[in-house]
């Protein structure tokens, strides 16, 4: 049996597991990326269950990579080998290297404000016109001698996004609500899972307040969580969506449907019992961008709580 197991220090290590030996054996394990090759060489005792491999092979931080593993098994009368190739995801921020600032404080696609007092970064904005994937936010940049953490997504940074996977690392523990704006395409937020303020829990694609379980950020791509209890203001902001509010939410904050420049929504609430729902929770120009389903029996419950919007709210 072989597994892969991936470590904060940025390295790939492999446990090989020895099942059934009757005899001694001699073990040998080769584990090779594009660059290096590790070997290891072991002899194991008879009636001994596993042998570890206390190797491991540094890896190229932000690619994807495949490794490749040959395991051989001696003895004095025949010999056997098998070769395993991995596919290894590296964007885990973990192992996202220090990234090199030009004298623009820009690493050829993201763009940065660093604060020297705190050796810390935000990102402000990126490079529109380059073709990107998916977009790999580091955890740390360096500038001369200075190593400087990520810690915030700015003001509009990443507006007008479109078919891109976002990852954010754990060392960001702050952005701005508004950083995703007019971003009308399918794009998605994979959050770093050690983040202590954010997280993206379920596959939600969307940014939650991990302590007040608080819908920070929507994408076009949100799924709620039935854990969100809160949807905050803006979390919708400026783009088209299509979403069920699960009946576990209990408070929508003012404009936390907010298109005051465009975009267009459908909401589906799935609770018979409104939420608190404050004064402007949506905020739109044109009834015509919007459509609300509510269940039948709550239909006039719901449009007592939004006024203004009562042509906009159908039952199911």
């Amino acid at each position: 049996n072989n597994q892969m197991t991936f470590t904060s220090e940025n390295l790939i290590t492999m446990t090989i597991t020895v099942e059934n030996l009757s005899e001694e054996r001699s073990l040998f394990v080769s584990l090779t990326d594009n660059t290096t090759t590790t070997n290891v060489g072991k002899t194991l005792k008879q009636g001994a269950s596993n042998y570890t491999s206390g190797s491991a092979v540094e890896v190229t931080a932000g690619n994807t990579t495949t490794f490749t593993i040959t395991l051989s098994v001696t003895d004095k009368n025949e010999s056997a080998s098998a070769t395993v190739s991995y596919q290894v995801d590296l964007r885990d921020s973990n192992a996202v290297e220090v990234v090199e600032l030009d004298d623009s404080n820009s690493d050829g696609f993201l763009n940065y404000t660093l604060k020297d007092s705190e050796l810390s970064a935000e990102v402000r904005s990126y490079d529109d016109s380059i073709e990107y994937d998916d977009i790999i936010i580091p955890s740390k940049v360096k500038k001369g001698d200075k190593v400087y953490t990520v810690t915030s997504i700015g003001y509009n940074a990443l507006n007008g996004l479109n078919e891109v996977t976002v990852f954010i690392p754990s060392t960001v523990t702050n952005i701005y609500n508004n950083a995703f704006a007019m971003s009308n395409g399918h794009y998605s937020i994979v959050i770093d899972e050690n983040n202590s303020v954010y997280d993206s829990r379920d596959n939600c694609s969307a940014v939650i307040e991990t302590a007040t379980n608080s819908l920070y950020i929507a994408t076009p791509t949100t799924t709620i969580p039935a854990s969100v209890t809160t949807i905050k203001t803006k979390a919708f902001y400026e783009n088209d969506f299509v979403v069920e509010i699960p009946a576990t939410v209990t408070l929508i904050e003012s404009e936390a449907f907010y298109f005051g420049d465009g975009g267009s929504f459908s909401i589906k609430f799935l609770s018979n019992s409104p939420p608190t729902i404050s004064a402007g929770a949506i905020d739109c120009y044109d009834l015509e961008w919007v459509e609300i389903q509510v269940p039948s029996a709550a239909v006039d419950a719901y449009k007592a709580l939004l006024p203004g919007y009562e042509d906009a709210i159908s039952g199911y």
